[in-house]
């Protein structure tokens, strides 16, 4: 994105959202995040609602751009500068925000282009080969988080999505708490599994942060995540 667009973008909110809006459109139509129908019912609230699933959705949602409490100006400069390449540190610095916000946020964004590529899968074979432990078996979630968030007829699999957040669930013995919120996004949530929806958000709520040493930080957004996603139940369900 040259700077005079990305100048022009952020001129207002409406704009960059509207921008952002038509990235997430498949030949400039809107589908389902879920099944992929391209026919719709638009809602009042702007929402739509899926004429083959029934899932009411906004436009980014099921998307990266849905991740975090960040605007859509926000958003886009973020965009610009991982595209500088700018450190996480100097990304805050620039966007007067914490560093664990953009930390979180520049992660989504680099799952999001390893998640749309072909050879992702292969990239990250070899990670769990050498050492699928490693931090906290990353990896696993990653794979659980690929497969749980595309549809199946995108080559998304919910069966192996579920191996994957229980292996890394076994790793970190339940303690590393972001698991259980992307075991809910993108296993119970895609699977409209209520039960389980609820009982991986209790996991995390009734968890204290301490559990594991060094990850306090990390296992408090875990419940704020958690808290979020529960007043959200009526619109992922």
């Amino acid at each position: 994105m040259d700077i005079d667009t990305y100048h022009k973008l952020i001129y207002s909110e409406n704009r960059a959202r509207n921008y952002l809006s038509k990235k997430c459109r498949k030949f400039g139509h809107r589908f389902c995040p879920r099944c992929n129908q391209r026919k719709l019912y638009k809602l009042k609230d702007n929402r739509r609602r899926c004429s083959r699933c029934k899932y009411t959705f906004h436009d980014f949602s099921g998307r990266w751009i849905n991740y975090g409490r960040l605007t859509c100006i926000q958003r886009l400069s973020l965009i610009k500068l991982f595209e500088l390449e700018l450190s996480v540190r100097k990304v805050a610095e620039q966007m007067n925000l914490a560093y664990n916000t953009i930390y979180h946020a520049i992660q989504t964004v680099r799952y999001a282009i390893l998640a749309h590529a072909e050879d992702a899968p292969t990239l990250l074979d070899g990670e769990i080969e050498l050492d699928e432990t490693y931090f906290h078996g990353a990896a696993h979630l990653f794979f659980g988080s690929l497969w749980g968030m595309k549809p199946k007829m995108l080559g998304g699999d919910p069966e192996k999505a579920k191996e994957h957040f229980e292996k890394n669930l076994q790793i970190t013995e339940g303690k590393f708490l972001l698991t259980y919120i992307y075991y809910t996004r993108f296993y119970a949530a895609k699977t409209l599994d209520e039960e389980l929806f609820d009982q991986l958000l209790t996991k995390v709520n009734d968890t204290p942060a301490e559990v594991l040493p060094g990850f306090q930080l990390l296992n408090m957004i875990a419940k704020e995540k958690a808290k979020f996603l529960m007043e959200k139940k009526d619109e992922l369900l």
